[in-house]
């Protein structure tokens, strides 16, 4: 899990120097609750079907 070190409205930062990512799931919440169950429980969290935009992006 990573932690954006930049936010303004519409946009966060991610500092990933040094990381090897080759998988990036991406959950966005509009319930703060789901947000915190996620963070909680991790990946396999039941909460990722309720998050507003799931993605998963494949990084080569």
């Amino acid at each position: 899990m990573i932690y954006s070190d930049t936010e303004m409205a519409g946009r966060a930062g991610f500092a990933v120097q040094g990381k090897e990512i080759k998988t990036l799931y991406s959950f966005i919440f509009d319930n703060f609750d789901d947000w915190i169950q996620m963070e909680q429980e991790g990946m396999n969290s039941s909460v990722a079907d309720r998050a507003a935009i799931s993605k998963v992006i494949h990084v080569e």
